[in-house]
């Protein structure tokens, strides 16, 4: 019973460390599309101050004013927690890793413990020989003598 627990456990460990996982790279999906739309901003503001055609100029204002707030703060943090969530997936995959070595090993250590079980109830059970009479478990004890 102790091997099945640890077994449970080492699954949910697996399991948590999955969600994990997704919702981390989940998270970076956006991050980084976030990351490229600050980077647009910051470009976009960097030609803007350049000489350009009136119509150009007045298209790159428009897709800045449209754009979230591009402060390099703001960009330093969406890096920050790339950072952190790419940190976060190697950890989770190391976890994931370990619990499922966990729980190879202890499947086939129950896998052993059973066949074994299997094995000693089949000794138990099995018909004792009666080395060389011809006495078999279905005769009488009349039927059987010692020659």
């Amino acid at each position: 019973m102790k091997l099945r627990s640890t077994l449970q456990a080492a699954q949910d460990v697996g399991s948590n460390a999955g969600r994990t996982l997704r919702a981390a790279r989940d998270s970076i999906e956006q991050l980084t599309a976030e990351r490229e739309r600050l980077l647009q901003a910051r470009s976009l503001g960097t030609t803007s101050q350049c000489w350009q055609p009136a119509v150009v100029k007045n298209h790159h204002l428009q897709l800045l004013a449209s754009s979230p707030v591009t402060s390099e703060a703001r960009l330093r943090d969406v890096d920050m927690a790339l950072r952190d969530n790419t940190l976060v997936i190697n950890s989770s995959l190391k976890q994931a890793n370990a619990s499922s070595r966990l729980v190879r090993s202890i499947q086939s250590k129950l896998n052993a413990l059973q066949s074994s079980q299997i094995i000693r109830i089949e000794k138990e059970h099995a018909p004792q020989s009666f080395h060389g009479n011809s006495c078999t478990p279905r005769t009488t004890s009349a039927d059987c003598s010692i020659r």
